[in-house]
């Protein structure tokens, strides 16, 4: 069974929440192959069930949406500009092994990126693909969200 691919441009983050919901419910029946969409999104902060009390730090009246998810992790910037990829899959025919599956994907990311001169790589605590900071400690180039 083929993937199907979705370009949506920029997309709110509830929007594109609900779409995959309707999606993943469609794909988990068979009626759709599985499906990858990318988007972006306008400034928005989504939570994740790990996010702890006063983790945020948003300026009063930035306009930056923030949206309470279901997965896990803490909280996750999103912007335009920000290239956002969410593969909705069967992990039954994907071998049923999501770390393995977030593993793969990870990597997958990191060696996309080396050809473009951007040295990235994983974090063995953590989800995401990372890069060094000019600044400081290493900063995400990539989130990977599963629920």
């Amino acid at each position: 069974m083929r993937a199907y691919l979705m370009q949506l441009g920029t997309v709110p983050y509830r929007e594109a929440w609900d779409l995959q919901r309707s999606l993943a419910a469609a794909v988990a029946q068979g009626a759709i192959p599985d499906t990858v969409i990318f988007c972006e999104h306008p400034p928005v902060v989504t939570t994740g069930r790990r996010t702890e009390p006063g983790e945020l730090h948003i300026p009063a009246g930035a306009p930056v949406d923030v949206v309470e998810t279901d997965r896990g992790g803490k909280s996750t910037y999103h912007a335009p500009g920000q290239l956002v990829c969410y593969p909705i899959l069967d992990l039954h025919r994907h071998g049923k092994d999501v770390r393995l599956y977030v593993r793969r994907l990870e990597e997958a990311i990191v060696q996309t990126l080396a050809p473009l001169g951007i040295e990235a790589t994983r974090i063995e605590e953590l989800t995401g693909v990372w890069i060094a900071s000019v600044a400081g400690g290493p900063k995400k180039i990539a989130s990977i969200g599963v629920r």
